[in-house]
């Protein structure tokens, strides 16, 4: 069924052995964040066929379906009060910034007879989650290191996810010295230090890394091969691990320009049009439900996307030498950015494709 991502297990799986590789050569382990595609099964494997130990993401249920036996299971998303149960459950560590939620887990993870780790998340500017004040940071860490089923091992921050704030080698290594002033604060080894996401990764391949920091959450390096900061393209990693494919359901000549009055389509935007004649156009069975437009880029180099609404895709086709390419009934490949893959994944409308190794393809 159409549309369909096509997914590349053979170089996601290269991509986890590279990354990981490089990453252990300078003394910072790996976390894969698995929330772009949902925790699928087959591409969790890949991955753990790759030498990823560690996962990670936002949902609790993604957590649920990765097997304990790949590894260590981190939350990312602080959690909800009401979803405590299921974090003890399902994840081994959690990142945490609240002292109300600290202690309510602790009591769960008493219920439930286990020890949960924590990494205490600091705010570098970023200004999403994470604790600011040094003196809020040492009243916590009294209590947390009293708390009888929690086991704080160690710092964690985040950037550029909300504020847009770079990672850089001065706010870095100010999560390296506000780490060992806890650590001298508590006693406490606190061992791990988080170092943010794939957006950091870009200061690894420079020299004077802030040694200490050993911990990285990758998501979109690994899974789309580049790093967060720039958007460039990272280590020789693959960059096309995923393709969506939709189907042809129209092809005809037709204005470019709408007849009538305009006013706001079905998402409340006014367009605006180029008037450039009769045009060959297409459209496929995809839409913004599934993907945003703006997110994908078409294979074929004659056609140009004009725009969606929620299940169809117009694309000018004008100038294709060949009218065949559009027929109905044909399909039309795309590239994903990140925002694609973590939409299509989401949506139920959107079916998989698993590309084996040697060419061997399966539903």
């Amino acid at each position: 069924m159409y549309p369909r991502v096509i997914i590349h297990l053979q170089k996601l799986q290269e991509n986890a052995a590279r990354l990981v590789g490089f990453l252990a050569e300078k003394g910072i382990q790996t976390v894969a964040v698995t929330k772009v595609f949902g925790a699928d099964p087959r591409i969790l494997k890949a991955y753990y066929d790759g030498g990823i130990r560690h996962f990670a993401d936002a949902r609790i249920q993604n957590l649920a379906r990765i097997s304990p036996a790949y590894g260590s299971r981190m939350l990312l998303r602080i959690p909800m009060q009401s979803e405590l149960q299921q974090v003890i459950t399902h994840a081994d560590i959690s990142l945490q910034s609240d002292i109300h939620t600290i202690r309510k887990l602790n009591e769960e993870a008493k219920r439930q007879d286990k020890t949960h780790q924590i990494l205490l998340m600091i705010d570098l500017g970023d200004l999403r989650e994470g604790v600011y004040e040094r003196g809020e940071m040492r009243e916590m860490a009294k209590e947390i290191a009293s708390l009888s089923h929690i086991d704080w091992i160690g710092t964690g921050t985040n950037l550029t996810c909300y504020g847009g704030v770079l990672p850089t080698k001065e706010n870095l290594t100010q999560l390296l010295e506000t780490t060992r002033w806890l650590r001298e604060e508590t006693g406490l080894s606190l061992p791990v230090i988080s170092a943010g996401n794939s957006s950091s990764l870009y200061l690894t391949e420079e020299e004077g890394w802030p040694e200490g920091l050993n911990q990285l959450r990758i998501g979109e390096a690994l899974a789309l091969g580049t790093e967060a900061a720039y958007g460039r393209p990272f280590l020789h990693l693959h960059t096309d691990c995923f393709e969506l494919e939709a189907e042809i359901v129209e092809s005809r000549v037709k204005p470019s320009m709408p007849i009538g009055t305009i006013g706001k389509n079905a998402f409340g935007e006014t367009p605006v049009f180029e008037d450039k004649g009769d045009r060959l156009r297409a459209i496929v069975a995809v839409g913004r439900q599934d993907a945003d437009a703006a997110d994908l880029v078409l294979q074929s180099p004659c056609m140009q996307i004009l725009g969606a609404s929620s299940d169809h895709m117009i694309l000018d086709a004008g100038s294709c030498a060949n009218a065949q390419l559009v027929e109905v009934g044909k399909t039309l490949r795309f590239w994903m950015n990140y925002r694609a893959v973590l939409r299509a994944f989401t949506s139920e409308y959107v079916d998989r494709y698993y590309e084996e190794p040697n060419d061997e393809r399966t539903n």
